[in-house]
């Protein structure tokens, strides 16, 4: 992808679905709010997101790893707490504190599909995420020689079994795409408007210097430490014949291509591409279709 500041209409989308601009990110008001068919895309997918069988299937998973990473906040926000006490510092990081919302995140499917649940409950937090997303992604695409960097250095990282060089190479590559300060277009008045439901990886970060530290522009180096989450924090997909576990590119990007595509997005996924045709064969979800689209 060629670093320019304006995408041509008929340029390949830099969100990676494969489609024209036009017809994928492009597809927004100057507001940021989605028009036409994007618009209706994401309201259909909303009305019969937890409809039906595999509706119902969906719903109880995103319940289930709500319960599961609400109690587990607890127990990492302790575990670093006692991790700086040892060392005698003092954990600094607090909910409104957010020089860590410029940095790439990465998260699961799973932990993005319950970011959609979230937003499918909370209207203005949905809202403000879809006006914010275009000019994030304006940011992301006049730097995407950073994206390569770090793609190539993740791909290290799993060639050579998490070996610590590369663990730090990536690292390095990471702090790049930090000190550009992008803000996450969940990060609303300084704060996280998916707090609750923030990815593990957002979870792991606390440091233990004075939080204005943390700001690039600052002289001092701060100090961030990472915890290291066991393998199996994750829960099993609400569908068995498929694995949603492994890192996707990037949070924002995965949350919005479900928001547009719903359940035909997840079909993409090996193991549920009969997912979309089973919802639409669902006699509940037929009966919506039939009711509120058919004329």
């Amino acid at each position: 992808m060629k670093n320019k500041d304006k995408i041509g209409r008929n340029d390949p989308c830099p969100c990676g679905s494969g489609k024209k601009y036009k017809k994928c990110c492009g597809s927004v008001l100057p507001t940021g709010l989605p028009r036409g068919k994007t618009a209706n895309s994401i309201r259909f997918n909303k009305e019969i997101a937890y409809m039906g069988k595999p509706g119902r299937m969906r719903e109880e998973f995103c319940l289930r790893y709500f319960e599961h990473k609400r109690k587990l906040l607890e127990a990492i926000d302790r575990e670093q707490k006692e991790q700086a006490k040892m060392r005698g510092q003092t954990v600094s990081c607090y909910k409104g504190c957010a020089f860590c919302c410029y940095e790439l995140v990465e998260a699961s499917l799973g932990e993005c599909e319950l970011i959609v649940y979230y937003l499918y409950h909370n209207d203005e937090v949905m809202t403000a995420f879809l006006r914010a997303f275009p000019s994030w992604l304006r940011e992301v695409q006049k730097h995407a020689d950073v994206f390569l960097s770090i793609a190539e250095a993740r791909k290290r990282v799993f060639d050579s079994a998490l070996s610590k060089e590369s663990m730090r190479s990536l690292g390095k590559e990471a702090q790049l795409y930090w000190k550009l300060q992008i803000p996450c277009p969940f990060l609303t008045d300084q704060s996280c408007s998916i707090y609750e439901v923030r990815p593990w990886a957002c979870l792991s970060v606390f440091a233990v210097t004075p939080s204005e530290w943390c700001n690039p522009a600052n002289s001092h180096e701060p100090k961030v430490y990472r915890t290291m989450f066991p393998s199996n924090i994750e829960l099993p997909f609400y569908d068995k014949r498929a694995s949603l576990t492994s890192p996707s590119n990037n949070m924002p990007d995965t949350v919005y291509r479900i928001l547009i595509g719903g359940l035909k997005f997840l079909s993409e996924v090996p193991g549920l591409e009969s997912l979309f045709q089973e919802a639409l064969n669902d006699d509940e979800v037929k009966r919506f279709v039939l009711q509120h689209y058919k004329r």
